[in-house]
């Protein structure tokens, strides 16, 4: 029996897979929402926490402390989408990317440098998403010099990373030659040791 399928399940499936191939791509852990919804709960994140911390001083705990309430819904009135959608992507973020964001907000930043550490560097989620059709968040989101520069230094610090332990770590082939060559200067050294032992015995037998 043939199945029949019209043509808005068949677009809606290409969404989802699409998007699901997009996770993957940014290591996002699992989600029932678009990438669209996403970023804008990553931005949600940065900017209200960093509206609880303020410029005072930021240790782990008070950045643990700011993060508590930043996804209530009635905080959450002025994003894209409605309060009780981000209050779950909120959720979604605090509960699978603690870690992260702490990371983001402690490292001394300016805020739209936070976003693109946590939204474009760590996840990638926003990467590709046109803030130009919101309506109700008219944020245009870090400026693309900027998130450029930002990439930029990532990969070349991963680069550099990658390079160093290349040299920390000797590649098999050298450790193996390594063990050879110790192997040989024991052996060298115990042939020399009996050869001298037996020039010495064979002295002593002539005297």
């Amino acid at each position: 029996m043939m199945m029949s399928f019209s043509l808005p399940s068949l677009l809606s499936t290409l969404v989802v897979i699409l998007l699901a191939v997009d996770f993957v791509h940014g290591e996002m852990k699992p989600t029932k929402f678009a990438k669209e919804v996403v970023c804008e709960g990553c931005h949600a994140v940065i900017a209200e926490t960093n509206k609880i911390l303020g410029k005072g001083k930021r240790t782990e705990k008070t950045v643990t402390n700011s993060m508590r309430g930043i996804c209530e819904a009635q905080r959450l009135n002025q994003y894209e989408f409605s309060p009780p959608t981000m209050k779950k992507v909120c959720d979604y973020w605090t509960d699978n990317y603690k870690t992260e964001i702490k990371a983001a907000l402690m490292n001394g930043l300016p805020e739209d440098e936070q976003e693109i550490e946590l939204c474009w560097i760590t996840t990638d989620i926003c990467r590709g998403v046109d803030r130009s059709n919101f309506r109700i968040n008219k944020y245009e989101g870090p400026s693309k010099r900027k998130i450029l520069a930002a990439t930029k230094a990532s990969k070349e610090e991963t680069a550099d990373e990658t390079v160093d332990e290349a040299v920390d770590e000797p590649p098999a082939e050298k450790k193996e030659e390594a063990k050879d060559e110790k192997k040989d200067k024991k052996k060298s050294s115990k042939k020399s040791s009996k050869s001298e032992s037996k020039k010495k015995a064979e002295e002593k037998d002539e005297l």
